[in-house]
């Protein structure tokens, strides 16, 4: 069954791309496919490296710490979702790449926890464009302000 998701994902992916006016602004081997592993067991980990996927996502810190003390750290690991600055120095130890970094406090608490332990910690900044109070996100105004800081 995961491997008739996966095939069926791959093709979704596959179509997007095909419709895009300009083809070589993305192709294929410039999208990264992530497998969200959130509520399942570790061992769906040792599923998806056997389907050949590397890339891992887990939206708690907590359930990928339980995940790779199950099973050792397999792939590339991404930290997606929001990330409370109080578990910087867990997620900096165990993800790869921290998605969605939506302050300057908490980039400098990644920085700090990064430089402790001698590691360059992958990030993505999360910007809120829109304004949108519901949504969290660095606004352009702040953005602009963090740039020459990066």
């Amino acid at each position: 069954m995961l491997a008739d998701n996966l095939k069926q994902v791959q093709e979704q992916i596959a179509t997007a791309l095909d419709k895009r006016k300009n083809k070589d602004l993305l192709t294929g081997d410039k999208v990264t496919l992530v497998a969200v592993t959130k509520n399942h067991p570790p061992e769906i980990i040792t599923d998806i490296e056997a389907l050949g996927i590397a890339n891992v996502g887990e939206n708690r810190v907590q359930e990928a710490k339980h995940k790779q003390e199950a099973l050792g750290k397999h792939g590339y690991w991404h930290l997606i979702g929001h990330l409370q600055t109080n578990k910087a120095r867990q997620a900096v130890a165990l993800f790869d790449l921290i998605e969605s970094v939506d302050s300057e406090h908490l980039l400098a608490a990644i920085d700090k926890e990064a430089e402790r332990i001698g590691k360059v910690q992958d990030i993505l900044l999360q910007l809120n464009i829109a304004h949108e109070e519901q949504k969290s996100g660095l606004d352009k105004e702040d953005y602009l302000a963090l740039l020459p800081k990066l």
